[in-house]
Formats: structure tokens, sequence, C-alpha cells
């Protein structure tokens, strides 16, 4: 099998038609250790917005958040949404998290049932139903935004800024590479070393 070098890597010839960059032992091991290091900042994150979310509601409510179970990225992505850009109705909300109205809908449904959103009619067309946060939902993002927003403060306070919107665009890119996970799973059988 033929090799060349590209960019510090080797790309791995298979066949004529096919190659693959044979990643080196060491960015490979730094490569989990950071995809470690991501998966507990996100626990942690979610962790401390829940628990900051849920000490606010028992202060406003007199009642406990829903149960982290219940509060789903999809939940954490609408009340964000509603807190910066405002109501809109299921069609809208639906074109601006780029999902279908029927997965809104249902959204909308779960989190009505905890508080956290409510249905209002237009004013100016009763026929219109708006999707807004609750007073205390408001509540609750506005403190989850001041925290992200300190964060994010501080990342572009330490990075130089030619190289923020880099860095960004190939996190993306990286976060869309881990999600396929099933693209990287073999199709044919583990055939390992015979065990004697």
């Amino acid at each position: 099998m033929g090799q060349k070098k590209t960019g510090g890597a080797e790309l791995a010839n298979d066949d004529a038609n096919t190659e693959r960059i044979a990643v080196p032992r060491e960015l490979l091991i730094d490569y989990l250790k950071v995809f470690d290091a991501l998966e507990r900042a996100t626990h942690a994150h979610r962790q401390y917005y829940h628990s900051e979310a849920s000490r606010l509601s028992q202060a406003l409510m007199k009642q406990p958040f829903p149960e982290r179970r219940l509060v789903s990225p999809a939940q954490v992505q609408l009340i964000i949404d509603l807190s910066e850009r405002g109501q809109g109705t299921i069609g809208e909300l639906a074109t601006r998290l780029k999902v279908t109205p029927s997965a809104i809908s249902l959204l909308v449904d779960r989190m009505e049932t905890h508080g956290i959103v409510e249905r209002v009619r237009s004013t100016q067309d009763r026929r219109v139903v708006q999707v807004r946060l609750t007073d205390v939902a408001t509540q609750i993002s506005a403190s989850m935004l001041r925290v992200a927003r300190a964060q994010m403060e501080e990342f572009l306070e330490s990075t130089p800024s030619d190289e923020r919107e880099p860095f960004l665009r190939n996190l993306a890119r990286f976060v869309k590479t881990i999600e396929r996970v099933e693209d990287c799973i073999p199709s044919a059988p583990f055939t390992g070393p015979e065990v004697t």
C-alpha cells in the first residue's frame, strides 16, 4: 500500500481511487481527550442551567422547574430564540429554528404544560396565535444568557481576532463530523485476533 504525506498527516492509498488520511497516534489521543473534555463541559453546562432554572422557578413560581429529563436541547433553543427574537406563530418559529411546524407544535405543547411558554391571541388579528415566554421563563432565560455572554466575552478577549472566526467555523465542522458517528461504523463485522 503506497503512502504520501500531506500537511503533516499521511494519506494511505487503499486502491487507486480512494485515499484515506492516516491519523497520527498523538493526534488521535488529543482528539479523544478533547472530546471527553467537551462532553464533561457540556454536561456541566446543562446541570448549571437546569439548577439555575430550578432555583429561579422555585423563587418566582413556588414550584420546581421540570425534571432535567424533560428539558431538552430543543427546548433550550426555543427559549433562547423567543428571548432574543420575540414571540412568533408556530409557522414563524418553525422557519426560525429550521424544523417542521408539527415538531414546533409538539415542543410548544410540552413547554406550555410546564409553564415555560404560553399561547396568546394577536391583538391585531384574533385568528393569529402567538407563542411567547412566560414571565418566569423570561427571567430564567435572561439569567442563562448572562452566563453565556460572559463566557463568550472571555473567549473573545483571550482569542486573537484573526483566530475567532476560523475556530468557530472549524468547531461547527467538528460537531457535524462527530454527530455522524453511524457513518464511521464499518459495515463488515469486526474480525479481531483469535482468542486462544
